[in-house]
């Protein structure tokens, strides 16, 4: 758009190349060429994706449409998106250095003590405690405690980073390096 392309034929190009959205842009294309206005076949990219960021990229693309301006206004959001992304990258960042310290100490530290305490309850505190009980902690309790921790780990951190894809496709990469 800045460098003076129509708006169409940007969304043309954009759905011709490899990103990660074109294929939704090559919906958007197909409806337009369908009859629909770039307004209604954004509208519905927008209501197919359930993605607060996308619907708001959408507005902006509708904006850019109709009044007619230029990149400028999509590359701030862009800019600002990616801040986001590196706010919430740096919080998980320091979440997941405490619950790496929690882990470690559920998994090495707890079963030590637990150990630890048995055989002092035992010998000085005429506590019983049976072989079969210090199996049953070691052999489920810690395991279970350890595996809970694992699945909330997992289920708190952000999804691009549990994607096995990269970020960006290689002509991105290209574009990125002019």
């Amino acid at each position: 758009l800045n460098i003076g392309i129509p708006f169409e034929e940007a969304l043309r190009n954009v759905s011709n190349w490899n990103f990660k959205s074109s294929y939704e842009f090559r919906k958007v294309i197909k409806e337009i060429d369908s009859g629909a206005s770039v307004q209604e076949a954004l509208g519905n990219m927008a209501e197919r994706i359930d993605s607060t960021i996308v619907k708001k990229l959408i507005v902006q693309l509708v904006r850019c449409y109709e009044e007619g301006q230029s990149g400028d206004e999509l590359k701030h959001i862009a800019d600002e998106l990616i801040n986001i992304q590196k706010y919430k990258l740096k919080e998980f960042s320091a979440k997941i250095s405490f619950l790496g310290l929690l882990y470690i100490a559920l998994a090495c530290v707890a079963p030590t003590l637990f150990l630890a305490y048995g055989i002092v309850a035992m010998l000085y505190l005429g506590a019983e405690m049976t072989p079969d009980d210090i199996w049953f902690m070691f052999v489920f309790v810690f395991p279970l405690i350890n595996l809970i921790l694992m699945v909330y780990i997992k289920s708190k951190t952000p999804k691009m980073l549990l994607e096995d894809t990269k970020l960006l496709s290689e002509r991105e990469l290209l574009l990125l390096r002019r």
